[in-house]
């Protein structure tokens, strides 16, 4: 058989001994972790060091203080409210008019079942 290298391997790997197959999957697991844990420690560095750009750039802009714009919003939420209790509302209660008297009703004439 022509079989590459790597496919050679791991032919050979599952013909030896169970205690050589358990070593070799703890190497194969370990530098897959090593591997995984890496690149995970890059993409933190990488989006960190983008946060903390972003934090500069936003600090540098034209933008109020923090407690100017927390000092405005409560003014114009308070400012409502205080319009709001202010205006005076009414509620009018008005009992239904219905007519019980039943006149101009057709008489219901009294009778059997009809015969079949």
């Amino acid at each position: 058989m022509n079989l590459p290298i790597k496919d050679k391997f791991f032919e050979e790997i599952g013909k030896v001994d169970e205690g050589t197959r358990k070593k070799w999957l703890w190497v194969f697991s370990s530098l897959t972790m090593f591997a995984v844990v890496g690149l995970w420690f890059v993409y933190i560095n990488y989006s960190i060091k983008g946060v903390g750009e972003e934090k500069k750039v936003v600090a540098k802009s034209n933008e109020p203080p923090f407690a100017e714009v927390m000092k405005s919003g409560l003014a114009n939420i308070f400012g409502k409210l205080k319009s709001d209790i202010a205006k005076t509302r009414t509620m009018t209660i008005q009992g239904a008019s219905i007519n019980f008297v039943l006149e101009d009703l057709e008489e219901i004439k009294q009778g059997g079942l009809p015969d079949n």
